[in-house]
């Protein structure tokens, strides 16, 4: 992880806004957040890939974790479907999932229904670790705006979290000036995805690169 610059990377998919509030003065604001707290060096800007560029890089130099958000409809391939569930399985990666509002809720879990048709939505326990480290959450996931559930839900693989799914818009409230919501609440949602993104980095680490 030597002079290596800590990167947010959305997927880019047809048929919604995969691109909503992106970048600057949005969800760049978690990078600089991440930056601020702890001094890793971030990229300098937000980026953003197409399903299929999963499989190019190199071989245990994948993203930890990519992030997908919308409102719209998500319309994908039987070849993207494959290559998210290889991402999450053997890539060891992490979808980490923000309900924009709209249609994105039913057509997020139907794409997940693809990918893992097998497996079931869980509700995230309070005591995960996931909300332990760095942060603390003893009431789990903050609800914010609550589009389809005040509970963030996962997907397991293996006893590793896949998919973490935020039903309430966390990436409004990374926005300058949060959409509206309070200071208290904005920095819950940054140290949420601190706590989100610092479980994909462990995770990932440890299964390419553990003893």
């Amino acid at each position: 992880m030597e002079n290596v610059k800590l990167r947010f990377i959305r997927l880019k998919y047809n048929g919604g806004d995969w691109d909503q509030d992106m970048g600057k003065g949005a969800d760049y604001n978690m990078l600089l957040q991440i930056n601020k707290m702890f001094g890793f060096p971030i990229a300098p800007n937000t980026e953003a890939i197409p399903i299929t560029a999963l499989k190019r890089f190199p071989k245990h130099r994948a993203p930890p974790f990519v992030f997908i958000t919308g409102s719209g409809n998500i319309n994908v391939t039987a070849e993207e479907v494959r290559i998210l569930r290889w991402y999450c399985t053997e890539e060891c990666g992490m979808l980490f999932a923000d309900n924009g509002g709209g249609h994105f809720d039913s057509s997020f879990r139907s794409l997940v229904r693809r990918i893992f048709p097998d497996l079931e939505w869980i509700d995230i326990p309070n005591d995960d670790i996931i909300y332990q480290q760095p942060f603390l959450f003893p009431d789990g996931a903050p609800p914010l705006w609550s589009h389809s559930g005040r509970r963030a839900l996962g997907i397991k693989w293996n006893g590793r979290w896949v998919i973490f799914y935020h039903q309430g818009e966390l990436n409004d409230a990374w926005k300058t000036g949060h959409a509206g919501v309070g200071e208290q609440k904005a920095a819950q949602a940054y140290k949420l995805g601190i706590n989100v993104i610092n479980y994909a980095f462990n995770q990932y680490m440890a299964a390419h690169f553990g003893d």
